[in-house]
């Protein structure tokens, strides 16, 4: 009797060891190609800063995460070019919640001898941020009731005597 229960309990822990599930987020570095600045020969092309929830790198390639949980990668990205410009993009990597991963149908799903992977992709893709003249942001905040008028410069102090 002891026997049948303990090959039980091993049948029962295997089983409960057969399911996997993965989430798995891609991020595509799919930028433009560096422009070669303006001017001195010697200086360097510009460069892509990428922010990866809280990891930075400059120029990465494609990066992937994994784990065991759904993922969301908040995803930060900006160039400057050499003509000045600024081109910027904000994006989210989420893994979806899968249906095998919700009740009824994951108590079943868990028991399968296989890994189930939830997969998501984003692509960083920048996007040139408009300029305009200072009186202009100045006018529109003025409008929309964020600015009071002109920011006049500080008086200089008098030497003490």
């Amino acid at each position: 009797m002891t026997a049948l229960l303990g090959a039980l309990m091993v049948l029962g822990a295997g089983a409960l060891q057969c399911g996997c599930v993965q989430h798995r987020a891609r991020i595509e570095a799919a930028q433009p190609p560096l422009t070669a600045p303006v001017g001195d020969p010697g200086d360097k092309p510009t460069a892509t800063t990428v922010i990866i929830v809280s990891r930075i790198a400059v120029d990465p390639p494609a990066t992937t995460a994994t784990s065991m949980l759904p993922i969301d990668l908040p995803v930060s990205a900006w160039r400057r070019e050499a003509d000045g410009s600024l081109a910027r993009c904000e994006t989210r990597v989420q893994t979806p919640l899968a249906w095998w991963q919700r009740f009824p149908v994951d108590v079943v799903s868990d028991l399968l001898p296989w890994t189930w992977t939830a997969d998501a992709a984003g692509e960083v893709r920048l996007a040139v941020v408009p300029t305009s003249a200072e009186a202009d942001l100045l006018s529109a905040a003025q409008r929309d009731g964020y600015a009071h008028g002109a920011v006049q410069p500080a008086a200089p102090e008098k030497p003490a005597p």
